[in-house]
């Protein structure tokens, strides 16, 4: 009896969680699905009121006070300024559920965990799937056109490298990477199993041809090896170590290197364009929430009509909010961060470094990464689940 009270207390948030999941991953190509993430994660949040735990409850909460009053005034100061209110609700709620989501402490997350990783491992697929066609057909242009048109993304071919190398580009590909830190960060997965899944992630992610991507993977890699190379005791292992770290860092400076090459002139030149338009601003209050930022000045891109979505997405939120607004929500979110652990904690600073660089923080994404790492690789480490859940999945 209390194995079914459990299974139907945790069958709300599991289902929307799922669909989360499925809408987030599988927006490409089903593009309409990507309207409903939001929504679906917000209900799934609701459903895990039960596991809403928060460690530092009074300082927490006078920081969060401070912050809701702040996010409040921001808003208001915004309108007052012309910015449509639907663009400063977008961002209040952004900036409203990402502490909060950190409070999400669920100790049978093993279903959560598993279809998360195996949504992904389908993921992975597909996108190995695009770029076969591509490196099969030598014909980019349709896939490359169907992607563009459906605002989905660009499949196109890297030339700057010595052989063909497809780039599958496409949107819901930003959790592949989570997948890998979590695949490679938790015990109780079967060793062929998880040799698998790596294999298929890492082909995803160097399919997926994201220089951010390949610099939180290298990251990660360097950091398990260093902390490998610290712990060991053996002198094989330790000289296996370094070797190990060495190839990591020359991979990637040639990586680095070839990808610089690319980007120096067009992307680069776009990410310079923002960040002068977006560092103009109220450096300790910003522009204020949702502030649209638009732009006379030429460049690659026409900024004269005011725009969401930029390569630097970290900027733009600092263009609204400034640097007091960033440091209460870094506040925030360290403080529930940090109890995890040392391990956790520097896997979300690798993902904060990484995704500064791209649109892959502060949205949805950042939101799933914070309930993922809190709920999949801390109580690996720290907190172990029973054998066996209550809900019967193995752990």
């Amino acid at each position: 009896m209390s194995r079914k009270i459990v299974l139907s207390y945790k069958l709300p948030a599991a289902l929307f969680w799922l669909l989360t999941l499925f809408c987030y991953f599988f927006q490409v190509p089903y593009r309409q699905l990507a309207s409903f993430i939001t929504v679906f994660l917000f209900l799934f949040i609701i459903s895990e009121s039960g596991n809403l735990i928060i460690n530092r409850g009074k300082s927490f909460a006078r920081i969060f006070l401070v912050y809701v009053i702040f996010l409040g005034v921001s808003s208001m100061f915004s309108m007052v300024r012309g910015t449509d209110i639907q663009s400063v609700l977008r961002f209040l709620i952004i900036l409203l559920l990402l502490p909060i989501t950190t409070w999400i402490k669920d100790r049978d997350f093993t279903f959560e965990e598993h279809s998360f990783i195996f949504l992904a491992i389908c993921k992975s697929i597909y996108i190995i799937y695009l770029a076969l066609q591509v490196a099969t057909t030598h014909d980019y242009m349709t896939l490359r056109s169907w992607a563009r048109t459906n605002g989905m993304g660009d499949i196109y071919p890297n030339f700057s490298l010595p052989f063909f190398y497809p780039k599958v580009q496409v949107h819901g590909n930003a959790l592949i990477l989570i997948a890998f830190f979590i695949v490679n960060s938790t015990t109780h997965r079967k060793k062929t199993l998880s040799i698998i899944e790596n294999i298929i992630l890492i082909v995803a992610i160097l399919t997926a041809g994201n220089f951010a991507f390949i610099l939180g993977m290298t990251l990660f890699i360097g950091y398990k090896l260093v902390k490998y190379f610290a712990q060991g005791r053996n002198g094989l292992i330790r000289l296996f170590s370094i070797a190990a770290v060495v190839f990591v860092a020359v991979l990637m400076i040639y990586i680095s290197n070839q990808q610089l090459v690319v980007k120096s002139g067009y992307s680069n030149a776009i990410r310079v364009q923002q960040a002068k338009m977006l560092l103009d601003t109220n450096p300790f209050f910003g522009n204020g929430l949702g502030f649209r930022v638009t732009s006379s000045e030429l460049g690659i891109r026409n900024y004269s009509v005011a725009s969401d979505y930029y390569e630097l997405q970290t900027l733009y939120i600092y263009n609204q909010i400034g640097t007091f607004g960033l440091i209460l929500f870094m506040t925030l979110t360290f403080m529930e961060i940090i109890p995890n652990g040392k391990y956790v904690t520097t896997l979300y600073i690798i993902y904060l470094f990484y995704s500064f660089w791209n649109p892959y923080c502060f949205d949805t994404t950042h939101m799933i990464t914070i309930i993922l790492l809190q709920n999949c690789i801390f109580h690996e480490k720290v907190q172990p689940l029973v054998q066996t859940s209550e809900m019967g999945y193995e752990t």
